[in-house]
């Protein structure tokens, strides 16, 4: 984004109102800074219309808020923290393993500080996530406070890890508690027997623990229910009427679930079903409900049973056992927009797929897509994900693709790289070696995986291109040192650097735009503002900093964040 606009008197004069709208839709806190840096007024009038995301920050305490360095901006981060209406309140025992949960807002350490919690955010809470200890005396009153803290709660709709019957009442006194629940996740460890009316009525979305194995009954599960998980171990048979009749989305994660659906275990207003289970057979016609629009896992056996999903947009195969089957893809629906298929592939795709990834399959690229022999292919693809293993190379070049991933291995010549056909803006290599791949010039977006922390596949591949300069934005995700990658492969081009690693980034060059991924919880966004200085931006927990720094002060900062 431009921080300069200034000779655009028009643009400048936008009424607060509108420009408010405008940030609004802006998703980054850092671009949501550079917006009011881009003319004087807009600068000097920030109060008056910019409000941070609170959705991407936590609440986080005074003295985080101390590392908040940008002065100018202190005093509206503080209001958009206070205006957060989505709060998350954790109760956890041990506050050192905190920032190893989700994200929160709040941390107590058991229900008697409830209290404690200021009356203008209690209103704003709506989830509580708990993970407590207690000893056998403390139970039952620490959870009865709870279950009454929840009741007074009316914004309070969802539970995490949160076990319904050790508050202490019986399960009609517990659902007129938990009235306002909608969403119940449930501890790892549960397994409990379940009868009618154990679950708050109002439930739309359930998740059952990794333990949990029990029989359940037509009628146990609440009438409104939409959204239902299953742990790895659960095994049961799902008889016809066990599933509401309001289910959309199903998961079933146990990779071993052996019992066979039924015509009428599915409900007919299912849309998404998540599979992991047995490679089962389906005999019956319409155990697979025609509403399904998403199915994720389904083992190869249930082709034929596919192909009457007339409403289906999403399927992934499952590969997850040694054997392989062949799969004939003019079995597939015509309604079919998104297919990942592994195995042996044989007859042509529907033209209706628009993305595709057969990086684990076996196929003859002419076969697949029949009519790109004739150069006025009919498949316009928005993703493709292929394997480089050596065959069908040219057939590339008569595919429209918008977005290709192409993954190497063992088996990858790389002294006779793919062909990257013109046309595709953006490009992933998964580099299994020194490889000289051509990039074309059509490619704006480029991103570099290497997982075996060969820095030298990396510097190849871009030293082979190095009068690319249609690249704008790039990405390298690799787990070793970073700091050894030599800074000047990075084409001039590239206006935004996003690297996905736990170590040091390349010195001294850095982009207009560099986004540091140091691990699961912490993203460091920086964004060069003029030729000295750079707007360091980190909203996650713990070590939240925010500061604009002069160049010669960077390298230091980024060293800190690499030990």
């Amino acid at each position: 984004m431009s921080v300069s606009i200034n000779n655009n008197k028009h643009i400048c004069l936008l009424p607060h109102l509108l420009l408010s709208k405008i940030v609004y839709f802006i998703d980054d806190n850092i671009d949501r800074i550079c917006f009011s840096f881009a003319c004087r007024r807009w600068y000097f009038e920030r109060d008056k219309y910019l409000i941070f995301n609170s959705n991407a920050i936590s609440i986080i305490d005074e003295k985080k808020i101390n590392h908040f360095y940008l002065n100018s901006f202190k005093s509206i981060f503080i209001k958009s923290i206070n205006q957060k209406s989505r709060c998350t309140l954790l109760i956890q025992n041990d506050h050192h393993n905190c920032y190893n949960d989700e994200e929160y807002d709040f941390h107590i350490q058991n229900p008697s500080k409830l209290e404690t919690i200021d009356n203008g955010m209690k209103s704003n809470i709506y989830k509580i996530k708990t993970n407590i200890k207690f000893n056998s005396n403390d139970r039952g009153k620490a959870l009865k406070t709870l279950g009454n803290w929840v009741q007074s709660q009316p914004n309070v709709v969802k539970l995490k890890n949160f076990y319904l019957s050790k508050l202490g009442v019986n399960s009609s006194s517990r659902n007129n508690l938990l009235m306002n629940i909608t969403s119940l996740s449930l501890p790892s460890k549960f397994d409990e027997a379940l009868s009618a009316g154990y679950f708050p009525p109002n439930l739309r979305s359930l998740k059952f623990g990794d333990k949990f194995d029990r029989p359940i009954k037509a009628g146990v599960l609440p009438s409104g229910l939409e959204k239902l998980i299953f742990g790895v171990s659960f095994d049961q048979a799902l008889q016809p009427g066990v599933l509401p009749a309001t289910l959309k989305s199903l998961t079933l994660r146990n990779a071993f679930y052996k019992p066979s659906l039924q015509v009428g275990s599915l409900p007919a207003s299912l849309e998404t079903l998540l599979y992991s289970g047995h490679y089962t057979e389906i005999e019956d016609v319409g155990v697979l409900p025609t509403s399904l629009l998403t199915l994720k896992g389904a083992p190869p056996t249930w082709i034929k049973a596919i192909r009457s999903l007339s409403n289906l947009r999403y399927l992934s195969i499952d590969n997850s056992e040694e054997e392989q089957f062949t799969i004939d893809l003019s079995d597939l629906p015509d309604s079919l927009q998104t297919l990942v298929a592994p195995h042996t592939l044989k007859s042509k795709l529907p033209t209706s797929i628009k993305s595709l990834d057969i990086a684990d399959a076996t196929y003859q690229m002419d076969e697949i897509f029949s009519s790109a022999a004739d150069h006025q292919s009919q498949y316009r693809l928005d993703y493709l994900k292929i394997c480089d293993n050596g065959s069908n190379k040219e057939s590339l070049e008569n595919l429209d693709i918008k977005e290709l991933h192409v993954c190497q291995n063992e088996f990858t010549p790389l002294e006779q790289p793919i062909k990257i056909p013109f046309g595709v803006a953006t490009l992933s290599l998964e580099l299994f070696g020194e490889s000289k791949i051509a990039i074309p010039l059509s490619v704006t977006k480029l991103n570099v995986l290497q997982s075996d922390g060969r820095l030298d596949d990396i510097e190849t591949l871009m030293k082979f291109n190095d009068n690319n300069n249609s690249i704008k934005e790039m990405s390298i995700e690799t787990a070793t040192d970073l700091s050894r990658l030599d800074s000047e492969i990075i084409p001039e081009s590239v206006e935004t650097l996003k690297l996905i690693t736990t170590v040091c980034i390349p010195q001294p060059r850095v982009p207009n735009n560099l986004i540091l991924h140091v691990n699961e919880y912490e993203t460091i966004y920086i964004r060069k503002l003029d030729n000295d200085h750079y707007i360091f931006f980190s909203q996650s927990p713990p070590d939240f900093l925010s500061a604009i720094v002069h160049h010669s002060q960077l390298k230091a900062i980024l060293e800190l964040f690499c030990n």
